[in-house]
């Protein structure tokens, strides 16, 4: 379909399901739609060209449950009535628009299952957005401008699986076990539930506990973004499960890096650049044995990078460009392949691969001892030089020692002497 949205849709109240998704329909969306089709429970306005404000005539729609206007131009802020009166929601996804403000306090949402609000310009408070719905599954609100700390009430969300927060402007403590979101990956790991950026999937052996996903979620085939390796990729389906990985890039966190995130030991993918996190890199990120892309760059890490990191045997993309750390990187084991770009805005760093001496740094063995034989090379060789001089010094000296004493042999020299002048140069005169 082209065009505005077609009117005519709405002429029957009693419609339950509505699809125009993935069309070239634009336009605003029409403000009395909620009225005309109060019995709605399953909408769907996605991939089109819709602008201008959600109708707040939305929350006369009581028995909606699925929502999906992503991928269009929408503009202005949420109606409150879309928080306050469709209390069966369990599925809502407005990403990719420009939809701004803050997010209403979603109270009454206690179905709420699925809740996409990322690539907008949403404001407000993590705690405004989670509210009191802890049957919440997938929560993905990146790229957006909610601000604040992560609030502890993250912990009592023991069912959700993915949880998407990176370029925000959160800020706050990240240096301690407590943390919140450390606190989730912990309780999920020791259930066999894995982190990815700031996600949380559940192993498939927690099947008969919990299952991953719910007949709702299953049937929608979700597709999640997450960026690895330099790049965006996309996951949907039960792939899920398989993809593991923690991402909190783009934020205002500072404190040390907790050490309990080497816990995470199937964890393929881990991004905590771009934030003001200082101290050294935890050792026991060694224990990271899966992990394919560590990202750590653009914060105020500082210390050596850890020796014991060369254990990581799959790790192709290793970035800490622009911190304070300082000595000789690694070079041994997948750390072999990384150049000086992985290194770039390090001033303390050194070594041949950063073309910048280590100052105080003591030779290896083998250096030690190519450079003593060299010198030990040098000594014998002007031993030799004098001994020679001095061998030929005394030579001389005896023969000429022989030749003052004795005529006869001197006679004889100077016949010889003669002898050999006349045959070298014919015309030599002689006396």
């Amino acid at each position: 379909m082209v065009g505005s949205f077609p009117r005519w849709l709405m002429h029957n109240n009693a419609t339950q399901y509505l699809d125009i998704s993935n069309n070239n329909l634009s336009g605003l969306l029409p403000n009395d739609i909620g009225i005309l089709l109060p019995g709605v429970t399953y909408l769907n306005f996605s991939l089109n060209s819709f602008e201008g404000n959600i109708p707040s005539s939305i929350g006369k729609m009581k028995k909606l449950e699925f929502l999906d206007f992503s991928d269009n131009h929408l503009s202005g802020e949420l109606p409150k009535q879309l928080a306050i009166e469709c209390n069966e929601l369990q599925y809502l996804k407005l990403s990719n628009n420009f939809l701004k403000g803050n997010i209403p306090k979603f109270s009454n949402w206690m179905n709420m299952e699925v809740l996409f609000l990322n690539n907008n310009n949403f404001s407000g408070t993590l705690e405004d957005v989670l509210g009191n719905n802890t049957g919440l599954l997938m929560l993905h609100i990146s790229n957006n401008s909610i601000s604040g700390t992560i609030p502890s009430s993250i912990g009592m969300f023991s069912n959700m699986y993915v949880l998407l927060m990176a370029e925000n402007l959160l800020e706050g403590q990240y240096d301690y076990y407590g943390s919140p979101i450390i606190e989730i990956s912990m309780y999920n790991l020791l259930i066999n539930s894995l982190a990815y950026e700031n996600s949380l999937f559940i192993g498939s052996d927690l099947t008969l506990l919990q299952p991953l996903f719910d007949p709702l979620i299953e049937g929608l085939n979700l597709e999640v973004e997450f960026r690895t390796k330099h790049n965006d990729y996309f996951y949907k389906g039960k792939i899920l499960e398989k993809m593991t990985g923690l991402d909190l890039s783009c934020n205002k966190l500072t404190g040390i890096i907790p050490s309990q995130i080497g816990d995470l030991q199937q964890i393929r993918a881990l991004n905590l650049s771009h934030n003001y996190l200082s101290g050294p890199i935890p050792i026991k990120f060694s224990n990271l044995t899966q992990i394919e892309s560590l990202d750590l760059s653009y914060n105020n890490l500082s210390g050596k990078i850890p020796s014991e990191l060369t254990q990581l045997n799959f790790l192709s993309i290793f970035n800490v460009s622009y911190n304070n750390l300082s000595g000789l990187p690694p070079s041994t084991g997948q750390f072999g392949d990384f150049d000086e770009e992985n290194y770039r805005g390090n001033p303390g760093l050194c070594g041949p691969l950063l073309n910048r001496k280590c100052e105080g740094v003591s030779s290896s063995p083998s250096s030690q001892s190519n450079d003593n034989g060299e010198k030990e090379t040098k000594v014998d060789m002007t031993a030799f030089y004098w001994s020679f001089t001095a061998s030929y010094i005394t030579i001389l000296l005896g023969f000429i020692t022989v030749l003052c004493i004795n005529a006869h042999w001197r006679m004889t020299w100077f016949n010889f002497i003669g002898k050999l002048m006349r045959t070298c140069i014919p015309n030599f005169p002689m006396r």
